[in-house]
């Protein structure tokens, strides 16, 4: 009876672990690219700053004295928007506005963080 439920213990493990790894490998990384830091008042970072605060962003965001590179916002953004949408429409809207507004104020650097979305 014991060797059954270890068995049935580690099987459940096993497939936890195996669905964590396989959701990890579907997410996007930080960027590994480099680009311009932005002013620590600039709306991008203040954006980010919310994102972070809402739990909406990858751990590895890295503020670095408080700035970030618009690569940096621009991911915490697009997390954010991929990520809020089991949120309250309200919040998931706000937080897709600033994805939206970050394409469009650098379209090259959100370019490169989502090669597959489609500019507006």
């Amino acid at each position: 009876m014991q060797n059954l439920a270890a068995r049935r213990w580690v099987t459940r493990f096993i497939i936890a672990a195996l669905a964590l790894i396989g959701a990890r490998a579907g997410a996007q990384g930080p960027p590994r690219f480099a680009s311009p830091a932005l002013p620590p008042n600039h709306w991008a970072v203040n954006a980010a700053r919310r994102a972070v605060v809402l739990g909406l962003t990858p751990r590895e965001i890295g503020w670095a004295e408080g700035s970030l590179t618009q690569a940096l916002a621009g991911w915490a953004l697009l997390e954010a928007s991929e990520r809020s949408t089991s949120l309250a429409p309200a919040i998931h809207d706000a937080v897709a506005a600033d994805w939206l507004r970050f394409t469009r104020e650098f379209p090259e650097v959100a370019a490169r963080l989502a090669p597959h979305a489609r500019g507006p």
